[in-house]
């Protein structure tokens, strides 16, 4: 597991845009809130994330809100352990001082994740909607 888009496959995931541009806040911030919960050490970045959110998701309707956070959740359907190791490999790519996501979102951590998946009893991420 590498800090590098052609190496790590999540990571070139999350490095595309996806439209429109509040379904990309809202997963910039789910994401930023899955690499809190699970990686060793990392934290979000709140002084960072607070203005990235008011900025982008504060003029929303909620039809508007509602089709956002169905896109944005996506790609956080079916993640197994394995796809978050990935994830916690790769944050500082992600949101690192030169983060291709948002800069300086999360603070770094060991690259692990806090507990290690057992594929065999269940692969599975609960991720919160």
């Amino acid at each position: 597991m590498t800090n590098d888009p052609q190496t790590n496959p999540a990571l070139a995931t999350f490095a595309e845009k996806i439209t429109p541009p509040m379904a990309e806040a809202l997963r910039v911030v789910e994401l930023a809130g899955l690499a809190s919960d699970q990686c060793n050490g990392a934290q979000a970045n709140w002084r960072t994330l607070k203005p990235f959110m008011e900025k982008n998701l504060s003029h929303a309707n909620p039809e508007e809100a509602s089709d956002a956070k169905f896109l944005a959740h996506r790609p956080f359907q079916n993640l197994t352990f394995v796809d978050v190791a990935y994830r916690c490999a790769g944050l500082d790519y992600l949101f690192g001082p030169k983060g291709v996501v948002l800069p300086n979102a999360v603070t770094m951590g060991a690259g692990t994740t806090k507990t290690p998946g057992d594929s065999e009893l269940n692969p599975y991420v609960k991720v919160p909607n």
